[in-house]
């Protein structure tokens, strides 16, 4: 039997603290309840104790593994989901965005600095015929 209590501390520490703290922990309530069956409970072979002491233990680890690389992969997608969310200040006129320092930058490369998007100028064809009505 499996005891639900190991996997509880086990994966919130893997989630909120640190990956070392749940691998840690991970290893140590197998060998705390190996020691309190070894003493205190019924007489028990040893073998028996050893062989579910390590399945406690590589289960335990195989859980943190997956929950420590499930919470990096939120964390990140957090921060690229934040990263151009909300409403960007930016002026009517030049059409640059003022950043969180309150710096004004062109939106090229705001928006470059923020996301994985990149940028490549051209003319459309009304500013041609605005700008360089004559040369077009």
């Amino acid at each position: 039997m499996f005891p639900i209590l190991f996997v509880i501390p086990v994966t919130f520490a893997a989630w909120f603290y640190s990956k070392r703290a749940a691998y840690l922990m991970a290893l140590l309530l197998p060998l705390g309840r190996f020691i309190i069956a070894r003493f205190f409970d019924d007489p028990a072979p040893l073998v028996f104790l050893s062989i579910n002491a390590l399945i406690r233990i590589a289960v335990l680890c195989l859980l943190t593994f997956f929950v420590a690389r499930t919470a990096r992969q939120t964390q990140e997608l957090k921060q690229r989901v934040k990263q151009l969310e909300g409403i960007l200040p930016i002026c009517m006129f030049c059409k640059r965005i003022r950043d969180e320092h309150q710096n004004w930058q062109p939106i090229e490369s705001y928006i470059s600095k923020h996301s994985s998007a990149l940028f490549s100028h051209g003319l459309c064809s009304d500013c041609q015929k605005k700008h360089y009505g004559e040369f077009a």
